[in-house]
């Protein structure tokens, strides 16, 4: 396993999507920091895992992207080697239903918006927009350790 410093990750994914320690206090700020657990799969793929919700999903730290997409069970045609997520076991899941194409180095995807609560260690974010895969051309996909691609890239 790989251990990322917690201000590299937890700095760079809070301004991505807007996460909250859920010890912070209006007003003031926590000095405690975090640290995420990166597994290693054959020094090729490192991913964490973090809650959305309530569901334990395995994604991909991408500094080269800035929005959340995770692999679900509305791609029906996704080969899924790691548990997709599941808006109908979600208490907090919101549709958006806007439909995009997200485009990666490895390939394309078409994704679907919605809005649930996403944790990553004490850090929690209510009504986080992200997105869900229909279908993918994303070769790594259908073999993955991970199921997400968090991105933690700047904001364009």
């Amino acid at each position: 396993m790989r251990v990322v410093s917690a201000a590299a990750l937890a700095g760079s994914l809070a301004a991505a999507i807007n996460l909250r320690r859920s010890d912070d206090v209006p007003g003031g700020g926590s000095k405690s920091s975090y640290r995420q657990t990166l597994h290693n799969f054959q020094n090729v793929q490192y991913y964490g895992d973090f809650l959305i919700g309530g569901q334990v999903i395995s994604g991909i730290f991408d500094t080269g992207s800035f929005e959340l997409l995770v692999r679900s069970t509305r791609c029906q045609h996704c080969v899924h080697p790691t548990p997709p997520y599941d808006r109908t076991k979600s208490k907090t899941y919101q549709k958006n239903g806007t439909v995009a194409k997200h485009v990666y180095g490895s390939g394309p995807c078409v994704s679907m918006q919605g809005y649930d609560t996403v944790e990553v260690g004490p850090m929690k974010s209510t009504k986080q927009s992200f997105w869900e895969i229909l279908r993918h051309q994303i070769q790594a996909l259908d073999s993955a350790k991970f199921a997400a691609i968090v991105g933690i890239g700047p904001n364009f």
